[in-house]
């Protein structure tokens, strides 16, 4: 290892350190529209890649038969690399939800689930579909996740019940799914995009405590959203970024990428 890369995967490692002590709020899944080729941040690369660490929050969406996602904070780390003239980014997803909580009403009572942290993975793929100039592009963005939590409770209608109290069965499942189009623009140190997105939530609840029998595989009660965002030049190779998402969800993200 060149001393180079070594000091690239130091400061990423120390701003990860860094980004961990900040509260994480809900989360989902970012777009990133591309526009690092036109940003030409990793033009001296034969084989240009970046990692990033993501603090990705949704603060509310619904889905349907009256469930809510209410909380589900994810930490990501995501490592891409550019292929095919820097306009394909196939990446892969690690990390793990924090803390997620999700309401639902079943006849006249209110149930409030919490899970425990849990693994999840993904996978996607970002294009630099079009260069409408040499600072403007179109991007396309696609992307599954997957995780598997465990119910640590319920509360219904105030009273709490534990995953390991008697005649009690609790369960939770979460998939997402996301196709984006949008469109960047970029100067010397920043990027900005925006666009719209089509996305889906398959998730199950159940839920045997308190009198209640429930079992529900939902998706989303709406689909389309909007999304905007940007990303700064930090240094010679670390970019931050912030992006929001809209209609369907609210939605947002905090990410810092190191290039290689």
């Amino acid at each position: 290892m060149n001393k180079n890369i070594g000091r690239k995967i130091f400061v990423f490692v120390l701003i990860c350190s860094i980004v961990m002590y900040f509260p994480l709020g809900s989360v989902s899944a970012p777009v990133h529209v591309p526009a690092r080729p036109l940003l030409n941040v990793q033009n001296d690369s034969q084989y240009p890649a970046n990692i990033a660490v993501e603090v990705d929050c949704v603060t509310g969406r619904n889905l349907q038969e009256d469930i809510r996602i209410t909380r589900a904070n994810w930490v990501n780390f995501k490592v891409t690399e550019m292929l095919m003239d820097n306009k394909v980014q196939p990446y892969f997803l690690v990390g793990a939800l924090i803390d997620g909580d999700f309401e639902q009403e079943v006849g006249n009572a209110d149930l409030k689930y919490k899970t425990d942290d849990a693994f999840s993975w993904g996978i996607g793929t970002t294009i630099l579909a079009y260069e409408i100039n040499e600072r403007m592009a179109l991007g396309l963005d696609i992307k599954y996740r997957n995780v598997q939590p465990t119910v640590h409770s319920v509360t219904i209608d105030g009273n709490k019940f534990s995953r390991d109290d008697d005649n009690v069965s609790l369960r939770c499942s979460y998939q997402e799914w996301q196709a984006a189009l949008g469109v960047c623009g970029v100067t010397d140190k920043f990027i900005g995009y925006g666009g719209i997105k089509y996305s889906d939530v398959r998730t199950l609840l159940k839920a045997e405590a308190g009198g209640i029998d429930t079992r529900e595989s939902v998706g989303s009660a709406e689909n389309v959203g909007v999304f905007v965002g940007c990303e700064f030049l930090l240094t010679e190779d670390t970019t931050i970024g912030l992006e929001g998402r809209f209609l369907d969800e609210e939605a947002y993200t905090c990410f810092i990428t190191v290039h290689f």
